[in-house]
Formats: C-alpha cells, sequence, structure tokens
C-alpha cells in the first residue's frame, strides 16, 4: 500500500520558472517531507489552450490528497482561483503558503477584482489557521547572500526637513530612522509617481 501523499502546489505562472519557485518548491517539501508533489508547471501539457490547461489541472487535484497555493502579494489568477474552489469542493486539504510557512486553511473567502486583466482576479480575505513549520528558516536571496524583501510597498507619507540617523553594529548591520525636526513638514499631493 503506498501511503505517500500528492499535494497539488497552485501558483502563479508568473513564478514558472523563478528562484521563488524553487524557493516555494523547498518550503512544501520541508513541510510534506514524504510527500508527492504536483507542480502543473511540469505535470501538465503548457502547449494547449488555458482553459483545457485548466480542466487537466483540476483533473489532477482529483487524484491529490491536498493543495498548496501561494498568491502575489495577496492576489491570485483566475486558475489559482478555481483550483482552490476545485480543492474545495471534493474535501481536499488547502494550505496557504505564506511567509515562509504554509498554513491550514479552514475556509476560503476572497474579493473578485473588477479588471479585464485574467490573471490578476482575486484579492486572498482567508484567515490562515495554524503554520505547520515552527519556523522556516527560509530567506529569498537571489544572489544567495543578501536577503530580498518580496513585499510590495506603497506610497504612504513624504516628509522634509527631518534628521535622518543611520546606525551600524560591529557585524555591518544597518538601522535607518529618523526624526522630526521643528521645520519638518509633511509633503502632500504628490499621489504614487512623485520624483
Amino acid at each position: 500500500m503506498n501511503d505517500k501523499i500528492k499535494i497539488f502546489y497552485s501558483h502563479s505562472v508568473y513564478k514558472y520558472d523563478t528562484q521563488i519557485e524553487d524557493m516555494e518548491l523547498r518550503i512544501i517539501k520541508k513541510a510534506f517531507p514524504n510527500a508527492e508533489i504536483i507542480n502543473p508547471h511540469f505535470e501538465v501539457n503548457r502547449e494547449k489552450e488555458e482553459v483545457d490547461i485548466l480542466k487537466d489541472c483540476k483533473d489532477i487535484i482529483e487524484t491529490c490528497d491536498a493543495l498548496v497555493f501561494s498568491t502575489l502579494s495577496g492576489v491570485i489568477g483566475i486558475g489559482c482561483l478555481e483550483e482552490i474552489q476545485k480543492a474545495f469542493s471534493i474535501n481536499l486539504y488547502v494550505y496557504e503558503l505564506s511567509d515562509y510557512n504554509i498554513y491550514l486553511i479552514d475556509d476560503f473567502d476572497c474579493d473578485l477584482l473588477d479588471t479585464d486583466i485574467r490573471r490578476e482576479y482575486a484579492i486572498i480575505k482567508t484567515k490562515k489557521v495554524k503554520p505547520l513549520l515552527s519556523n522556516s528558516g527560509y530567506k529569498f536571496m537571489p544572489d544567495g547572500v543578501h536577503e530580498c524583501d518580496t513585499r510590495i510597498y506603497t506610497h504612504r507619507q513624504m516628509f522634509e526637513n527631518v534628521t535622518v540617523e543611520i546606525l551600524e553594529d560591529d557585524y555591518g548591520h544597518q538601522s535607518i530612522g529618523w526624526y522630526r525636526q521643528e521645520d519638518t513638514n509633511e509633503i502632500t499631493g504628490l499621489g504614487d509617481d512623485y520624483d
């Protein structure tokens, strides 16, 4: 009897052939060391029409025990959305890979985006239940040395006339802070497009 579980790895095509895909696969393997990981990037014929590729993915999901999905900054495409919905419809375990860890998802919720762009389809609202790894220990280091922050930041505030303090410890780690001065002003009206 084969007690090896099968896990479908649902992720954006934008991650295919990237170091992010490699890192996510390592995290899945760490959480499920004896599992067979099904990666549609390699397991599905990419020469077909998108609707047929998605059908093949759903057929594969029916043979799996669990699904692990990842997002692009909290957003998933139509393919991932339908794969997740398929997994829930057949009562598979569903996990979200996020913050270098894997979380069991009890219930799935998302907001559909009103867009013509097919890949950006839904913003995940689901609450993560419990991390599987106590400390995944994975960091994204594209050059193998320097950690890369993979979060996307949005402009919130800008100030002028401030004191900037740059601290460095004995090991070269730096911390940057800033302090208001008497003549500090918030710069407003710049929106997201400022130089």
